[in-house]
């Protein structure tokens, strides 16, 4: 079968259901529990073969109505699809040269892993497109290499993780659940977050056995929301006076979590119909940010 020259993917987002820190590594990581669901919001690549080039890899961003995509999001070798495609070439001992042209529609500084999702979904169209035929398996031990959370996007949705989370292993989900996500204009460092973290009390961690068990009989909206939890949330709240002022405005509205380390906030609804009335309901309040509302999803790099 002969290899196409063109490939287009959808890139998801992620929301942390559950997230919790249970401990420290000798590599300096931090050890967790997280239940994951992709959702609805995507970025979009478009993988060209590029016959003859002298480069290997050109990188073009735009955003979602087609103009050029400014920083924060890097177009060289510290973009992640970028680096995915040198990761792929050394594995594989070569690679055709490509053009990735990369629609941005997932915010960046979220906690929604785009720039993951990204990296993901270009491991997988450069194997379609160059034919090597590495597997799922061989694909998501590259994607291991890339960052801890790029290897939940070849799992199946919703997913368990485990150590730097890059250790995923598919959970069962009855329905499929509808959010809305809010994305203020900023967002916070990471490590800033792990560091207050570390500097807190003790503390029991939670298991995340009872969302898991939740998900798989399909409870009630009411119920999985008492249910999700993000340990990192309080502390990025504590640290961001401007974060913890979005979660003072949206609380009379819903109840809304963090999702990794931020800056992005969701809420879990019934259905679209609310989905789209608290969407409105924000857009109203004027507080400054992107509001989206979507629904869990399946991973398109996943086999069925």
């Amino acid at each position: 079968m002969s290899s196409p020259s063109r490939i287009l993917l959808n890139a998801p987002a992620k929301l942390n259901l559950f997230f919790e820190v249970t401990g420290t590594r000798p590599d300096g990581y931090h050890e967790v529990e997280t239940v994951t669901t992709l959702v609805t919001l995507y970025d979009q690549l478009v993988i060209r073969a590029r016959p003859g080039s002298e480069r290997a890899v050109v990188l073009s961003c735009i955003d979602a109505r087609g103009e050029p995509k400014a920083a924060p999001l890097p177009g060289d070798g510290h973009n992640l699809a970028v680096k995915a495609y040198h990761l792929f070439a050394e594995s594989c001992g070569n690679a055709m040269p490509v053009e990735i042209e990369l629609t941005k529609r997932i915010p960046t500084e979220a906690g929604l892993g785009g720039g993951s999702s990204d990296a993901a979904a270009a491991l997988f169209g450069l194997n379609r497109l160059g034919n090597p035929g590495l597997t799922t398996e061989e694909l998501t031990r590259l994607a291991a290499r890339l960052g801890s959370d790029v290897p939940l996007f070849f799992e199946k949705s919703p997913a368990l993780g485990l150590g730097r989370g890059e250790v995923t292993c598919p959970l069962d989900a009855a329905r499929e659940l509808d959010f809305v996500i809010f994305k203020p204009p900023f967002g916070l460092s990471t490590a800033a977050v792990y560091r207050a973290l570390d500097d807190e009390p003790r503390y029991k961690p939670r298991p995340s056995a009872p969302l898991a068990g939740a998900l798989a009989r399909g409870a009630e909206t009411e119920e999985l929301s008492g249910l999700l939890f993000n340990r990192l949330e309080a502390t990025a709240r504590r640290i961001s006076p401007r974060l913890d002022t979005c979660f003072e405005t949206l609380g009379p509205l819903a109840p809304f979590r963090l999702t990794g380390s931020g800056t992005a906030l969701y809420t879990l609804v019934s259905g679209p119909d609310e989905a789209a009335g608290l969407k409105s309901e924000i857009e109203k309040t004027g507080i400054p940010g992107k509001v989206f509302a979507c629904r869990s999803a399946a991973s398109p790099l996943s086999p069925i």
